[in-house]
Parts: C-alpha cells; structure tokens; sequence
C-alpha cells in the first residue's frame, strides 16, 4: 500500500462483484433458466479462483471480502481478474455423461502410463483387443535389423541368479499371480482363452515353465479391454530395466514459438505394441500361464516333442508382454531406432524430459512408447511426418492405426488448441479432475489410498504449469497416516483439493509468449534484499532460461539430499566442502548443454531496482525466496510484463531447484513457491531462476553488495586470507548474537535452581504455570507419602503409592483434573516412570474417569458476558472489562490478549473498514512462536458490535509508548474478578467459572449464527485439532446455558448487551 492508501501490489485480489447465484422468474422459459445457470457458475468459479490465489499468496485461509472496498482495482488486477474469467470460459460445459459420482468413481482407479485410467474390467472375449487371428510377432531381427544383436544382449544381461530370485521372493512375498475370476473358475473359458491368444500368435506351449504369471483386462477408451499380464513374480528374475526418455508436461511446458499460429499435431500409434513384438526365445520360459488339458486346447505337440490328449502343458507366451518391467523400454527403443533411420527425422532433436526443448522451426518430434508424435506450425507437415513414420513402422512389421493430424488435436493426454498456439489440459481431464473432486469433498470421507490416487492424476497436470503442485502440503500427511483407513478427510486437506480443483482452468501454457530483454539479478542478506537488472540481447535470454537446473541432478542426487540434515537443506547450515552432488557420468554425457551461465553474458551494465532491510528474521534460503516473491509483485504492477518470461539470476540452488520442481516438502520454501505459482496463474508471467553460482563475478556484484548490507570489500591478499574464514565467521556471528537474545530473554536459565532436580530447558517444555502446578501436586504427594510412610524409590513402589493416592483423592471429592495432573506430574519429575508405564495408577485414573467423566466447559453467551462487562466497568475495572470484549472479538486465549503490545494493535483498513487485530507474541516485544507455532499473525474485528473497541483501547491507552503493554493489571487479580462478579450475578449455577468460556462462547455464537464456518474458527482461534473446535464450538450448549437463567437474569443481561452494543458497535467508533 502506498501512502495514499493505494494498493500498489496486485494481491489481494478485489472479489468480482458479480452475484455468484441468481435467481430467475419461475415462469421464464428454461433456456432462460439455463443461461443463467452457466453465467452463476461462472461468477462463482471466478470468486473461487479469487479466494485460491489470494490464499496461496498470503497463506491464511481468512481473506475478508473486498467486494465493498471503496478502493477502486489498479489496470494490472483487472488484467487478471480478466484472465481469470476468460480461463472459466475457456474450459466450457462438462462433456457428456461426466457426472461427480461416476467421474470419482473412475478415478479410484490407478492410471495407466499415459496418465489415463486403467479400471479393471470383466474378461469378454469378444471385446479383448489382440492382433488378428492368424498373425504372428515381429522378431526384433525384423524390427530392428543389424541393431538387434545389441538390445538382445542387454535384456539377456538383465537375468539375475536363481539364488538372487529365492532371496527377493522372501521379501517381497508374492505368493501367486493375480488372474480374472472367469479365468480360474471355469476351465472351459480359460481353454477358449488360451485358444484365442494362440490363434494371435501370442503364446506356445510347453512341457514346463520357470515362473508363473496371472491374466487380467482392463477397460481402454475404445470400449474393447486391454490385456495385462501380472509378472510381479516373473519381474524378480530381472534387474532394473534402463531408464528411457519421455516427453511429459515438463516437456511440453518447454516449447516454445516465435509466432502465433497455431501447432498442428500428427500422430500415429501401433497397434497393440506389446503383442506385436516377439519375445527372445530364451526368456520366455520366465511367462508361463496356467496349466491348461492339450485335449482342450486342441494341441498334440509342443515345443519339446509329441504330447498325450491328458498331459497337463504349459500356455507360454512368445510376445512382449504388458506388466513386464523391460516391456516399455523394449518397444520405446524399437520405437526410437526406427523414426531415427529415417532421415528427414533423424536430424531434427527429440522432444524429452530433461533437455532443452528444440525449437520447432521446421517441426518437433517425441517418441512416447508406441505413439508417434509430431508438432509443427507449417501446414500439414506434421501430418506427412506421421504417415511417412507410419508407413516405416508397419514395414518393419508393427501395424498401427490410421494416422490423425490437424489443429485442436488431443494427444498423449493434453489438447493443442485450434486457433492459437496453447497447449492445455483435455477437457475430459479437467472436468472429470473437478467433478470427482467436489463429489469427494461433498461425501467427506476417504482413506489415503483414494486421496493419493487423486493427487496423482494432478500431479499429471501439474507437470505442464509446476505451480498446481506447491498447492499440496497437508495432503501428503494425510496420505501417510490414513492410508489405509477411512476417516473424515482433514480441513486442511479440504482446503487444498478445493485450491486444485479451482485452479484446473489455469493449467496451460502459451507457447508463443516472449522472453523479456530485461534481466534481473537478485541478492539476499540476513539485513536486506537487493535488485538490480540491465538489459541482454533476448537470444542469449532464450538459450541461458531454456536450461533447467533441476537436471543436473539424478534420482541418486535427491536421496542424498534427503539424508543431509534439515539446517544444510534450509540453507542453515554450511559443509566442509566434502559433500558434492554430481550428475553420474553416463547422464551428463547425453546432455549436450552448458549448465553455468557464461561470465560474458553476466558482463556489466547492472541498475539497482530495489533495496530495502527485512522486517522479520528468516533462514538465508527463505530470504532469498522472498526476493522473488518480491520481483515477482513488483513485475505484476505493470501490464507489459504480463504473459512474458522473465530470466533471473541468483545466488540460491535451493530457490532455483525449489522452483524448478514447484514445490518443497520445506514448509517454509513450499509457502514462497505458492506464492510465485499464485503470481504466474494471476498474470501469466513466469520467473525463470538461474544460479550464477562458483564465480566471483556475481550478477552487479557490487551493487547488490552495497543494497543488502554486506561488507565483502574488493580482494586484496588481507581480505583473501580471511576469506577462507568468511563461512565460519558467519555461522560465529549468527551463533553469537543468537547467545546475547537468549541471555537477555532467559537469564534466569544461567542461575541454577537448587529447589528443581531439571534443567531450564527440561523446565520449559511446559509452560510456567504448568510447572507450578505439577509442582504443587508432586510436593504434595512427597508430603503425602511420607505422613503415611510408603515407600516411592522404584517404579513399582511408585506405582502403587499413586494408585492407592488416587483411590483417596476419589473419594475425598476431588476432580478428574486433579488426579490427572498428579500422574502426569510423577511422569514430569520421574524420568524412570516416563520410561516403564504405571500400569495400575493408569488403571486407577481410567476407574476415575469413569465414575466421574471430565465435564467440559459450557460457552459463554455474549448477553451474560456482556452484563459481566458491565458490572466490571461498573465497579472501576475497565481494563478488565476491555479484555473480555478483545478475548470474544478475536477468539483469543485470554494470556495472548494479556501479553499485547500498543505496538501490535494497529488500524487500517483493509477489508470494508474493519480494523484489524496484529496478534504477535513474545517477551519484550520480540516475536515468539504461539501454541500453534505461529509467530507473526493477523486477526481483523468484523463483528459490526464490537467495531468500536480498538479505537477506544488506543484512546485510553494514548500516552503509552509502542513497547509497553496494553493492559496493566496482574492476570490472576483479573480472573479473581471475574469468577467473583459472576457469582454475584449468579452465573455460577450455570456452569460459568473461567474465563476461558469467553473464547468459547465467542466461537459457538459464530458458528450458531454461521458468521464462520468450524475450519475458519480454527483458523482464526489457532485451535490445534480440528476435534477441539468441535469440541468447544458447541451453539447448542449456547441456548442451554441461556435457557436455565431465570427471567430477571435475562432481562438485566440483554439490556447490558443494548448498552455494549450501542457504546463499541459501528456508531460507537466515532463517538
């Protein structure tokens, strides 16, 4: 916000003002009906889109309503609201026959290699998908010609030891394949079945077999089923197949055109790949179906010799078959060698993961198992490329299916649009994705398995735009620990399927969206950040931002990474040196690119854009992040760096590769890549990150030296000398003003207590007045145990001593709460009963919870605390008064609202006037962590009746200075007073007797009156578990607690909420 009040970021996004429903005349015609459906739907997923985006940038799930903010919206947020409504319309009406129950219920389905779903499917003969009858496989001689010899050798290399196999087998403990229950249950169908892959070409018989596999179908989109062998027993005879090179979203996210028309698309696809390629003659005793009566199949000689109508043989199949793990790789590598025999394709690049994409001036090419594709923006190029390969394929003895070319075509799962260079999602996906999501979300309940599932087929379309994948954090949580039990599906779970499936309209890429000329550098300091950028030629800008860094490492690379502590992947932490990740050598062979950035292209000619000190302390990487997220809103201010690819140079792997990937299981780093990805589905322009790490010769070095505070002076032999000591001295720094915040905070810990056997630490694993009371009821139970002389020097003697304690407690009518402090208090200062569990006094505690079950505490309503305040006001205390009201109007613990600075009580306005509460904890006014973790959090007062009561606390408390409190009185004098007053009142027959209600009462009258739903009171209450808010959010205890007043007590407390609402409501504020 500037001075002025004008927004000058394009978050937070204004609401569109547009009704999401509208209600139309009963007696209009329904297509009058329907059009104002489709326009409501459309409103509604654009505020949905809204809310996503402004929740990822600011990482609250609260974003007040800015529908009526007098603040009109800058050219660059209608840009994006624009946009945003241009995408809804894009994505259309759902297909035909997509409904919510049937589109989840095909995605409880694994998917397939190309990302579609594979639902199991009855076997039907007739529907089975095989080569015609009388048809044989070609031989990979055939194939592949003079090639052959080697792909036969390296499968043949891939045959591991029996021994090998025994040991693999008592790991895994596959105990028999899998086959269709058709197939085991009648041997009639079994032996037409056998019958039928035999007349296909696909099997032989033999006497006996080496392993054993199952048979199954699977529908394909065609309607006919797809036969799948299961091989998992048959897999452990092999290694692990080579890895091949597909095109992926990634790739294809990539492409890029200098004009605008549009891509044309050529395809052809074999025919059944697997069984049309003949497996070597020495593995297939590894497939075995079977046994099978040679009287039933019509076979009198196998491959041994002559065979008896009785003898039990062997159904062996002789094609690749699909489930083997070196299937793929054999039909990808067949698939390859052939287009690259043909020599008007062989000298264009292959489109694959991992490499720079080529351009596609003439045309581009990728090979995707048994799909040919081709891209080109010349007229009917790409469909003469994918006869010409078509014609090769079937040639060489691999039939296929006719050839599709032309604009708008879908293939490998994503749609190349007709009228302009734009690759999206298929419609199919994205409805289906947003259907079956809302169906999921609507039902409430799933198990990990169901959610996993899910997310895979969003992680399929987040290939093509990675920022979908930052949107997922909590999700991945649930999937580990529910994976196998139904339970209701977690609000920040809800929360994260609702922001994907808002956002599956944004999933697409603009492949003719330029480059900028202008390049920025970025720096960060524990101080500050910096900006600086200067002006490059926009060809050295393609070849320097088409590199990803996320390639050099491998699959190895990143399990190392894992295992290094959590400091060094945070940026922490620093290494000797000794630690390196290198691509392995055969990879980085194949990857014919520079992976730094030349020392020319960095050059000179740098201008600072920004420098500013931080105002909070972050680790180094999330700094560093912050500087991006910073560019990013400071790019977005102006329309003509929309829809463009920025090029930034940094100092940070960990920001580069965190983006590359698009998220982070770092909760920090995933919170900055949301906020890019919230920032690139806003505006469309995308940040391309690139290390410029290993030189001295730093982007503006010694601009961005002097923006961020840093003292590195120019090297003269002194300063290189003590540059060998520039990390360490760092790290010393840091460690020492860490030592001088934690002396000043806790000095206290430096003086050992003689009264406590523990630790300062061991102390503050639980709060002060925690401790105080596990104190008192140790002490008391030492005292106890001496008076009656038992005897607690071993755990056993312990253990009885507290059980027999617990027995008089009972029946000396104490609480449930008092027995429960006093085990929890013997595990606190007895390390040994931590350890081995008291087994009887645990015993002894269930009894007493039984027989007297814990009572929880009733809400507070806002009429009786109202008549409290009153009485408190009344009686001189109007402090005290003050802090009830600010505890119910932000759903507060009441310490937290205690412990507030003048300086964290702030009024702007930001949401419809509504002043807002800055909530930030500490000691001294040094921010501290919350219950909950949080350090630095923001709560806005937008009950209309308590709009007043900020302004009157900072007007009662104008002389205090920033850093003091906002209240003056001890805590326990306050809650003293308020247990007294409502005695006096008689509230105490009701259940009131802490103040802890009030925050309770607060919570229930929102959810009564549905001014907030329960995943927003936990939000804004900062409640732990989801089943306290349940808990403790209780309306109905509301009317309860109400109802048992008698009438006069009533009637003296509504006129007291008169009177608080008529003195802190709206009009109250200027008064």
């Amino acid at each position: 916000m500037t001075q002025s009040g004008r927004q000058r970021g394009i978050f937070p996004l204004p609401l569109p003002t547009g009704e999401a429903k509208q209600d139309h005349c009963p007696c209009s015609s329904r297509s009058v009906g329907r059009r104002l459906g489709e326009k409501a739907h459309v409103n509604q997923w654009v505020r949905d889109l809204v809310v996503t985006l402004n929740s990822l940038y600011a990482g609250v799930e609260y974003a007040g309503s800015f529908a009526a903010d007098r603040t009109p919206a800058t050219l660059s947020q209608r840009l994006c609201l624009d946009r945003l409504r241009t995408a809804v319309l894009d994505a259309g009406k759902p297909p035909e026959g997509i409904t919510g129950q049937g589109a989840l219920s095909e995605l409880r389905t694994l998917p397939g290699y190309s990302g579609e779903p594979a639902s199991l499917a009855p076997l039907q003969l007739e529907l089975l998908s095989l080569p015609p009858k009388g048809s044989e496989p070609a031989s990979l001689e055939k194939i592949l010609e003079g090639k052959a010899e080697k792909i036969s050798e390296r499968l043949m290399s891939k045959v591991v030891s029996e021994s090998e196999v025994v040991a693999r087998k008592g790991l895994v403990g596959v105990r028999c394949p899998y086959s269709d229950p058709l197939l085991k249950q009648c041997p009639r169908v079994y032996a037409s079945f056998c019958r039928k892959l035999a007349e296909s070409g696909l099997v032989e018989y033999r006497r006996e077999c080496t392993e054993r596999v199952g048979a199954f179908t699977v529908w394909k989109k065609s309607g006919r089923q797809r036969l799948v062998i299961d091989c998992r027993a048959a897999n452990l005879h092999f290694d692990q197949p080579d890895r091949v090179h597909l095109a992926t979203g990634s790739a294809f996210a990539r492409l890029a055109v200098d004009s605008g028309e549009p891509v044309e698309v050529g395809g052809v696809d074999i025919a059944d790949a697997f069984y049309n390629i003949q497996l070597l003659p020495a593995l297939r005793r590894y497939f075995g179906l079977p046994s099978v009566r040679a009287s039933h199949v019509g076979v009198t000689h196998t491959i041994e010799g002559k065979c008896k109508p009785n003898d039990l043989i062997v159904p062996v199949l002789k094609a690749v078959p699909m489930g083997w793990t070196h299937a793929l790789w054999v039909c990808q590598s067949c698939h390859e060698i052939i287009v690259d025999e043909i020599p008007r394709i062989a000298f264009n690049p292959r489109l694959v993961d991992r490499q720079p994409a080529p351009g596609m001036d003439p045309f581009v090419h990728t090979e995707y198992v048994d799909n040919f594709v081709a891209l080109s923006q010349r007229p009917g190029l790409a469909f003469e490329l994918a006869n010409e390969v078509g014609q090769r394929l079937r040639e060489r003895g691999l039939p296929t299916h006719e050839v599709e070319a032309g604009r708008g075509i879908e293939t490998l799962g994503w749609k190349f649009s007709e009228t302009e260079p734009v690759v999206k999602v298929t419609a199919k996906r994205l409805w289906r994705l947003r259907l079956a999501t809302h169906e999921l979300l609507r039902e409430g309940r799933a198990d990990g398995r169901l959610i996993e599932r899910l997310v895979g087929h969003y992680t399929f379309a987040g290939l093509l735009c990675r920022g979908l994948l930052s949107v997922f954090q909590p999700t991945y949580a649930f999937i580990r620990k529910q994976y196998t039990t139904q339970c209701w599906i977690w609000p920040e779970v809800r929360r994260e399927l609702f922001w994907a499936s808002s956002l599956l309209c944004l999933i697409r890429k603009d492949m003719s969206i330029p480059w900028s000329t202008k390049v920025h550098a970025t720096d960060a300091s524990h101080w500050g950040r910096g900006v600086v950028s200067g002006e490059r030629e926009v060809a050295d800008v393609r070849v320097i931002g088409g590199v990803c860094d996320r390639w050099r490492f491998s699959r190895e690379s990143e399990s190392l990474i894992a295992g290094m502590p959590d400091s060094v992947q945070e940026g922490e932490g620093e290494t000797d040196g000794s630690f390196s990740l290198a691509m392995p050598r055969a990879e980085h062979e194949t990857l014919g690119f520079s992976r730094e950035v030349p020392l020319d292209f960095i050059g000179t000619g740098w201008q600072k854009v920004d420098s500013a000190p931080w105002s909070r302390d972050e680790p180094i990487a999330a700094l560093e992040g912050r500087v991006l997220v910073w560019l990013g809103q400071h790019l977005a201010r102006s329309r003509k760096n929309h829809d463009r690819k920025h090029l930034v140079l940094t100092d940070s792997m960990t920001v580069t590769l965190a983006m590359a990937k698009g998220r982070s299981s770092a909760k920090g780093m995933n919170r900055i890549c949301r906020q890019l990805a919230a920032l690139e589905f806003a505006t469309g322009a995308q940040l391309v990150p690139r290390p410029s790490l290993g030189s001295s010769h730093v982007p503006g070095e010694r601009q961005l030296r002097k923006v961020t505070g840093s003292n590195k002076d120019a090297e003269t032999p002194a300063v290189k000398k003590s540059n060998k000591q520039s990390s360490l001295g760092s790290v010393q720094r840091r460690k020492v003003h860490r030592a001088s915040v934690r002396k000043r905070l806790h000095g206290e810990g430096l003086v050992k207590d003689a009264s406590s056997t523990k630790t300062f630490l061991e102390r503050r694993s639980v709060t002060s007045a925690r401790e105080r009371s596990y104190s008192l009821a140790w002490n008391s139970l030492v005292s106890w145990a001496k008076s009656n002389r038992k005897d607690m020097t071993s755990v056993t003697a312990l253990d009885l001593a507290v059980t027999v304690r617990l027995n008089e407690m009972f029946f000396d009518g104490h609480d449930l709460a008092d027995g429960t402090t006093l085990l929890a208090a013997v595990k606190f200062f007895r390390q040994d009963a931590k350890e081995q569990k008291l087994t009887r006094a645990s015993d002894a505690l269930a009894g007493f919870r039984k027989l007297d079950p814990p009572q929880g505490r009733v809400p507070l309503p806002w009429p009786m605390l109202c008549m409290i305040v009153v009485s408190l006001i009344g009686a001189g205390h109007t402090e005290v008064g003050w802090w009830l009201l600010l505890i119910w109007a932000t759903c507060s613990r009441p310490g937290e609202c205690h412990r507030l600075l003048m300086k964290h009580l702030e009024r702007s306005l930001i949401s419809e006037g509504l002043p807002e509460f800055k909530r930030t904890r500490g000691v001294g006014g040094k921010p501290g962590p919350s219950k909950v973790g949080e350090t630095d959090e923001a709560v806005i007062i937008d009950h209309p009746y308590l709009q007043g009561l900020l302004p009157r606390i900072c007007a009662g408390n104008a002389s205090k200075r920033a850093e003091e409190h906002v209240f003056s009185f001890d805590m326990s004098e306050a809650s003293r007073l308020f247990v007294s007053v409502v005695n006096e009142l008689g509230y105490d027959k009701v259940g009131i007797n802490c103040v802890y209600q009030v925050r309770h009462g607060s919570s229930s009258t929102d959810v009564l009156q549905e001014f907030r739903t329960l995943e927003q009171v936990q939000k804004r209450g900062r409640w732990q578990t989801f089943k306290s808010v349940r808990r403790y959010s209780n309306g109905g205890r509301l009317s309860q607690v109400y109802g048992q007043l008698s009438a006069a007590q009533r009637s003296q407390a509504e006129i007291a909420e008169r009177g608080i609402q008529k003195t802190f409501g709206a009009s109250g504020a200027c008064q």
